[in-house]
């Protein structure tokens, strides 16, 4: 029937949203592919011009007899989203059998091949190719939601920062890079606390009670030795559990499992995002991740994670945010710039500087130059921003409560 429509030009073949493997029968398919090679010469796909294309298998068959008949269907194009939406419904059946067929055959042996071809079907098609008419309206209309509120980008907890590079974008691999010590963890704590719709926290070097806690110092604004003494009065008490109402409120996730391998990564996001939904993903931290091929070299083992957490961003759509470790030979460096890390600091930094979509760096002076005047004052460098400038802005760091504030 769609066909038939195509056929008699009450369907424009390029507003069906559908493509050759949505077909079952073999004849459909190369009527399908004859339809779009004639699109393609800018002719009018009718009963004449499709039936000549058809002749060219050289089968002898009488194709304008067959397509005629197939013309002479009276579906009007009001119903063409229905049977779209059918053929689409049968192709994913079909493709679920395929998926249970190489499960029993033990073509795969990798469950998180199964899991993500599977949740990839579940999920609704998406289109990607637009004509530039068409990109310019949904530029307009998502700049219209944009300015009224409906649609807001993901806050870094920070008003500096989100005036500077927007907020986290969707389908963005932002990544944090610094030594040891100038708190990156928490900086990402902030601003997973700052999100309020449902984030997701990979914590691979904290247990899940631990994550929780630096949740209770920077939602309550109460001093970390005191989740580790026990020594809480009733205020801190107080503010906790003002704290534990809130973490309830974001409806976030926490996964806890220390060196995780890439696989599992996948597989928890997509869980969480088709099961519950989730805005951001937060990772502590990228060289943790265990790659499934531990005989490749560290940096393309690196690199391939890093492609797959921009995947993974594209993929859902949200943004991905993952903390990264810099070289220690940064601390051997002299002048003006003393410690202050750059991107080709990044340990294994090649592939991560071409897929992430912004990398920010931080450094405390503080904690090289205990006498520093900079004493409680953190840089935020943007060493590359897709999306605007770069340059470096200062946020106060409280250390007792592990929390990144504007100045």
């Amino acid at each position: 029937n769609l066909l038939a429509l195509m056929l008699t030009n009450r369907l424009d073949p390029a507003k069906a949203d559908i493509e050759e493997k949505h077909f079952s029968d073999f004849t459909h398919k190369n009527i399908w592919n004859a339809i779009q090679s004639i699109t393609a010469q800018r002719l009018t796909p009718d009963v004449v011009t499709v039936a000549a294309e058809m002749d060219k298998l050289g089968n002898n068959f009488n194709w304008f007899v067959h397509l005629a008949d197939m013309a002479k269907g009276q579906m009007g194009e009001y119903t063409a989203k229905g049977h779209i939406k059918q053929l689409k419904e049968s192709w994913r059946v079909r493709a679920i059998k395929d998926i249970g067929l190489m499960m029993a055959n033990g073509e795969e042996t990798d469950p998180n091949k199964f899991i993500k071809s599977l949740m990839e079907l579940s999920r609704t098609e998406k289109k990607y190719l637009y004509s530039l008419e068409d990109a310019a309206q949904n530029a307009v209309d998502h700049l219209e939601r944009v300015m009224e509120g409906e649609e807001k980008p993901v806050s870094t907890g920070l008003d500096q920062v989100d005036r500077m590079i927007g907020g986290l974008h969707n389908s963005d691999l932002i990544i944090v890079a610094a030594r040891p010590a100038m708190g990156k963890t928490a900086f990402m704590l902030n601003m997973a606390a700052a999100n309020t719709n449902s984030p997701l926290i990979f914590s691979t070097e904290q247990n899940n009670i631990q994550a929780a806690q630096r949740l209770f110092c920077i939602y309550g604004n109460v001093p970390g030795h005191k989740m580790r003494t026990g020594d809480i009065d009733d205020k801190d008490f107080a503010q906790i559990s003002n704290a534990i109402g809130l973490i309830k409120k974001s409806k976030g996730w926490v996964y806890d499992k220390s060196g995780p391998t890439m696989s599992e990564i996948e597989a928890t996001a997509r869980q969480v995002y088709n099961d519950h939904g989730c805005s951001a993903i937060y990772l502590d931290y990228l060289q943790r991740i265990k790659h499934e091929n531990p005989r490749l070299p560290k940096h393309e083992q690196v690199g391939d994670i890093a492609m797959r957490l921009k995947e993974l961003a594209r993929e859902l759509d949200i943004p991905v945010v993952a903390l990264a470790q810099v070289s220690r030979k940064v601390e051997e460096r002299g002048g003006e710039r003393g410690a202050r890390p750059e991107m080709g600091d990044i340990k294994d930094s090649g592939t991560i500087e071409q897929e992430a979509d912004m990398i920010m760096t931080l450094y405390r002076d503080e904690v090289y130059n205990p006498g520093t005047p900079d004493a409680g004052t953190a840089e935020v460098d943007f060493k590359k921003n897709r999306h605007g400038g770069t340059g470096m802005i200062r946020a106060k760091w409280i250390a007792p409560t592990m929390r990144f504030v504007d100045m």
